[in-house]
């Protein structure tokens, strides 16, 4: 018989580590596929067995199943989950098919840099790698054993069989009893005023929480009839509301609202799952909007207005520490300020010369800034001194003048008393801290 040629392609497969291993008697090296784990279950206050049975029309339980760095196994049951399924011979045993997994699913991504044969030079009979394992997280709803409803403790962790073998022993899996229903509470309160419990005022009342059931996979797959979700609904009365009757393992949309006045800072999701039975207690802050919310005033140049008064120190009335604009111009007025806000700061003029802040003022001011003598030389002012009847100067007085034309101003007089204005305008001022009120009367002397 003639001998068949080596091509090129035989003799480098001899070479690779699966025919080496393959000559050695290890068999190739391949990802194999999984096995079966086989499970039973028993209650975790009782250690009593437990045969669960699905609660929905399907007659089929499925598992979500984690890989070993907590991300989620693809499966073919709902949301990506595993069939568990009774064993036949054996009451109490149930079995997880992961036969469609890859081992190679489990392994961390080959380093391209690594040495493929180092591993190849093991004895006979050692395993090049440990077995990989997976979770056992939960089940994608809740079961029912012994007429009572039943979700898992908690996540189990288990080898994983591979090759299309089948588990020798058992996972134990511990199962914890469900109230059939549970009671969603709800505090809302004003974050801005704080600790509702120290400070029971920040409770609100009127605030709504709506729930509605809505169609998961599981109502889609195993009920022959159109879903119809029930809703509930509570409203706050000293800070406290519930909701009863709600169903573990049943998704919820959620909807919450105050009045117009408040808005909520931390709103809660708006879809949810609560597998537990246990109650649950929901925290919502809110916080107002505010007839009084945050305003800005921008200071720029009176002789060049586009050009923005960057970096200015000033004094505002009824507020301290003394502000100053930033490198655009801009001063964030402290929430909550109300009322009038004078303006003075030395060798400058305002214009104008206060602001008066209400509900309906605007968001944004503008205020012109201008170099004091320039100002002043520049418009046949003249500098006046306010002083009493001894002669001591007023300073820091505000005082209100209207000129021959009608216009109007407002300034406050320095350290020395002193202010500049135009000769024959009427001055007066108001009673304050610094002084009595002080009638129109004209300019006509550098003393008044």
């Amino acid at each position: 018989m003639a001998g068949v040629k080596e091509t090129k392609t035989d003799a480098q497969e001899k070479k690779t580590p699966d025919a080496i291993l393959r000559k050695r008697g290890h068999g190739p090296v391949v990802n194999p596929n999984g096995g079966k784990i086989l499970v039973s279950f028993y209650d975790a206050r009782t250690l009593a067995p437990l045969s669960p049975a699905p609660l929905s029309n399907n007659n089929q339980m499925y598992m979500e199943i984690l890989k070993p760095d907590g991300t989620p196994l693809k499966g073919s049951g709902p949301e990506g989950s595993f069939p568990v399924t009774p064993d036949t011979k054996e009451k109490g045993a149930y079995w997880i098919d992961l036969s469609e997994i890859s081992l190679s699913e489990l392994e961390p991504a080959a380093d391209p840099n690594q040495d493929t044969t180092e591993n190849i030079e093991l004895p006979c009979g050692v395993p090049r790698t440990g077995s990989p394992t997976v979770m056992l997280n939960r089940f994608t709803e809740a079961v029912q054993a012994n007429c009572q409803t039943y979700q898992m403790a908690g996540g189990m962790t288990t080898d994983f069989q591979t090759g299309g073998q089948e588990a020798c022993s058992r996972v134990p899996v511990a199962m914890t009893e469900l109230e059939e229903s549970y009671t969603l509470g709800l505090i809302a309160y004003d974050n801005c005023i704080g600790d509702f419990i120290r400070h029971p005022e920040a409770l609100m009342d009127d605030v709504r929480l709506e729930l509605r059931e809505v169609q998961t996979q599981k109502h889609a797959s195993g009920s022959k009839t159109n879903f119809q979700g029930r809703s509930f609904s509570t409203t706050t009365k000293d800070g406290y509301g519930e909701i009863t009757g709600l169903t573990p393992g049943q998704a919820y949309e959620a909807r919450i609202s105050a009045h117009s006045r408040y808005v909520c800072t931390n709103p809660p999701a708006p879809r949810f799952v609560h597998f537990s039975g246990s109650n649950l207690l929901w925290q919502i802050p809110f916080q107002p909007c505010g007839e009084f919310p945050a305003r800005s005033v921008i200071f720029v140049q009176q002789a060049c207005p586009g050009m923005r008064a960057a970096n200015l120190s000033f004094q505002a009335s009824g507020v301290y520490p003394p502000p100053s604009t930033d490198q655009h111009g801009i001063w964030n007025i402290p929430k909550g300020t109300t009322g009038r806000i004078d303006f003075q700061s030395p060798g400058n003029v305002f214009s104008p010369a206060y602001i008066y802040l209400d509900k309906d003022s605007p968001m944004v001011l503008t205020v012109a800034v201008a170099d004091q003598q320039v100002a002043q030389l520049g418009s046949g002012k003249r500098r006046f001194q306010f002083v009493d009847e001894k002669g001591q100067a007023f300073p820091h007085r505000q005082l209100h003048l209207v000129y021959r034309d009608g216009h109007e101003e407002t300034v406050r007089t320095d350290e020395g008393g002193w202010f500049w204005a135009e000769e024959g305008c009427l001055a007066s001022a108001e009673e304050d801290e610094y002084g009595f009120a002080l009638d129109r009367f004209p300019l006509l002397t550098t003393q008044i």
